[in-house]
C-alpha cells in the first residue's frame, strides 16, 4: 500500500515545481516586453534628407530602395 507520507510528499513537490515555473514564466514575459525590439518609423523629411544629398554628391545615382538593417550585419 502507498504511504499517505509518499503522496503528499509527491504532491508539494509538483505543485512546488509548478508554481516555480509559472513565476519563471513571468519573469520572462516581463524580461521580453523590457527589452522588445523597438520599431524606427522612417519619415518622409529623413527620405527627402537622403534623396538630396545623394542627388547632390552622385548625380548619376537615385535612390530606388530605403530598408534598416541590423548594426553588423551583412548581406
Amino acid at each position: 500500500m502507498i504511504d499517505v507520507n509518499l503522496v503528499s510528499l509527491s504532491l508539494s513537490a509538483f505543485l512546488a515545481v509548478l508554481v516555480l515555473l509559472s513565476l519563471l514564466a513571468l519573469v520572462i514575459r516581463a524580461l521580453a516586453y523590457l527589452f522588445r525590439e523597438r520599431t524606427v518609423q522612417i519619415d518622409a523629411s529623413l527620405i527627402a534628407a537622403l534623396q538630396a544629398t545623394v542627388s547632390q554628391q552622385l548625380p548619376e545615382y537615385r535612390i530606388t530602395r530605403v530598408e534598416e538593417t541590423r548594426a553588423g550585419s551583412s548581406s
